[in-house]
Parts: structure tokens; sequence; C-alpha cells
């Protein structure tokens, strides 16, 4: 596994502050050649569940996590927002839009402009009504939160991409965004018989 060398000061953070954050969090160590970007992860021994660990006790659990940690921070989210994958009902997904779209540069900067929005509007309506962080790196989308938020940030992306004007982008968001508080008011206030 390889970072991003231009991404490495990030992971690593101000003396090493953020990678000890990681494996403290996690129960892992982290070793990063500085050079070629290579990282390796194992558990640490010395972490135990009275750590916080409960979620993540299982060692192959602790080494999947600080993994895809490492892999949010690659795609170009800051650490904050990558730690919200220590949360089970978080997920990554990154999406290669060259693959999508193609070779082309033109194209890849036009789409990447039309998901970001005037100011910045558009991507933070994605990440606001579907509850998702939202990271367009380089050549690549990422996305962290829940799997049916992530479901409805893809959906929105893919009409911006297939053409949909921004408002029919916004007004799908917002239905599904009302529909989901409305499920989750329902859930809470079931009535008990």
């Amino acid at each position: 596994m390889s970072f991003d060398l231009g991404r490495l000061p990030i992971a690593i953070g101000k003396n090493g502050d953020t990678k000890k954050k990681i494996e403290q969090l996690t129960g892992t160590k982290i070793t990063i050649d500085s050079t070629s970007g290579d990282y390796h992860i194992e558990v640490d021994p010395e972490a135990s569940s009275k750590d916080g660990q409960n979620e993540l006790d299982a060692s192959g659990v602790r080494v999947y996590t600080t993994n895809h940690i490492l892999e949010a921070i690659n795609f170009g989210f800051n650490p904050d927002k990558a730690l919200k994958l220590l949360d089970s009902e978080n997920i990554l997904e990154v999406i290669d839009l060259e693959s999508i779209l193609g070779h082309s540069e033109k194209r890849l900067k036009r789409i990447k402009g039309r998901i970001i929005g005037d100011h910045g509007k558009i991507r933070n309506s994605i990440e606001q009504f579907s509850g998702v962080f939202l990271s367009i790196y380089k050549k690549h989308l990422a996305l962290i939160g829940e799997f049916d938020s992530i479901k409805i940030a893809k959906k929105g992306i893919n009409m911006i991409i297939q053409g949909s004007a921004h408002k029919t982008v916004l007004a799908y968001l917002q239905y599904e965004h009302q529909k989901k508080k409305q499920e989750d008011f329902t859930k809470i206030w079931k009535p008990t018989l």
C-alpha cells in the first residue's frame, strides 16, 4: 500500500501527531517509508479493549479500519473526517472519475467544476442533504458516510455527470433528505401498545 507523497505530511502530522492519534485510536502500529510513500499496518500487541477498542477488538478489523482511514487521507480528506471511519456504520467509497469520463482533462475539469459548483455550493449541498463527506482529489471522488447516505450522494453526483441541471439535483437531494428525516422521526415516535 502506498501514499501519494503530497498527502504524506498530512497523514503523519506535525511531529507525527496525526499518525500517533490514528495508531492510538485503532490499536495499530503504522510504518511509513517517507521516500516511497509505502506503508505497512500491524496490530499493536500492547493495545487492549480498555483503550476504547470495543468495536475494533478483532485484529483484522483494526488493520482494515486503519487502512481505510489512511486511504481516506490519501484521497484528500483531512484526518478528522477520515477518523469518522472509526464508526462501523461509516464506509469509504472511492470513485475513479477517469474510468467514467475517459481521459479528457477538459471534460474531467468541467465535471469536477460542476460537482463543486459556484463557491462550493453544490458540493456543500451534496454533503448537507445526503449526510456524507465528499472529497474531490485529482481524478477521484471519495465519500465517507453510511451506506444509504452514500447511495443518495452517488445518485446526485451521477445526475450531475449525466448533465442534469443543478436545480434538479438539489431537488432530488432535498427530497431524499426530507424522506430520511421523516423515516427517522417515525422510528423514534412509534406508538407502543
